[in-house]
């Protein structure tokens, strides 16, 4: 009989598994143009590489993993600057067949596996030191997911050793409020925490949060996201009145010739294996 723990972890790989099936039609070469552009842009992503070498010539790992890696852009990135510690084996992992079919080079390394599937025996052995990283992915696991997902990732690596995330959040309760309830609206089970919440989530799975940074905001117009979310235009018109109505004064509320855009709050958070 399945334990507790267990039940809750299938619940989480039913929620990952189902929101990644959802959003498909947008994987691939389609990725690339998502929100402007956002997730394969230099200079958007320039703050998280920086972190990410920050931590790179701090514990020199043997094997660097993007999970929920998508298309393997970061990677790429990372191997295009040239800061990379020499040896370094690259794995990009993700549960989407497209996506890892466009990966832009031969030496990133396809890992098809979710989050809670990922393993160190998988990509790291005997005392090769492991780093892990991701962007824009803790958001998939939902409210009920953040726990034993970050548990589980806390299990995959050694004390010392660094897992760099940049994730969704905002500083101000009332602003998570309006992208949680957006999400909601466009029947997704993703929960965007506020950041003293992902702060404190990460510490109690086993991590010590040795540094904050900021990212540059996500744009969320109401083309993509009805697009990505398959919301008819009926149902986007609602919720483009009742959000609009309800956050009327919210800076990351935007009214827009076409629609309307919110602005995604993003944070690195620096976070070392306790």
């Amino acid at each position: 009989m399945a334990s507790g723990e267990e039940k809750r972890n299938d619940k989480v790989e039913r929620v990952l598994e189902e929101a990644v099936a959802r959003e498909t039609a947008v994987h691939g070469r389609r990725w690339a143009a998502q929100y402007g552009g956002y997730f394969n842009d230099p200079t958007v992503a320039a703050p998280f590489l920086d972190v990410i070498e920050d931590g790179l010539r701090a514990k020199a790992p043997d094997v660097l993993v993007d999970l929920g890696g998508g298309t393997g852009f970061v990677l790429a990135e990372l191997m295009r600057r040239r800061k990379l510690p020499p040896g370094v084996r690259l794995y990009d992992m993700d549960l989407s067949d497209r996506q890892l079919e466009s990966l832009p080079d031969p030496r990133i390394r396809p890992l098809k596996s979710s989050f809670l599937e990922f393993q160190r025996a998988a990509v790291a052995a005997g005392t090769e030191r492991l780093m892990l990283i991701t962007r824009s992915t803790l958001h998939y696991a939902g409210l009920a997911g953040q726990k034993p997902l970050l548990r589980h990732l806390r299990g995959q690596l050694r004390p010392g050793e660094l897992f760099i995330h940049q994730t969704a959040c905002n500083a101000r309760p009332e602003d998570a409020l309006l992208v949680d309830e957006l999400l909601e609206r466009l029947h997704s089970d993703k929960w965007l925490p506020p950041l003293d919440s992902l702060v404190r989530l990460c510490e109690e799975a086993g991590f010590r949060v040795a540094r904050v940074a900021d990212a540059p905001d996500l744009a969320m117009d109401e083309a993509t996201l009805a697009d990505r979310y398959g919301i008819a235009p009926g149902e986007m018109a609602d919720i483009r009145a009742r959000l609009g109505e309800a956050y009327a004064d919210s800076p990351r509320w935007k009214a827009a010739r076409e629609g309307f855009v919110v602005l995604l709050g993003y944070k690195i958070l620096v976070c070392e294996a306790a």
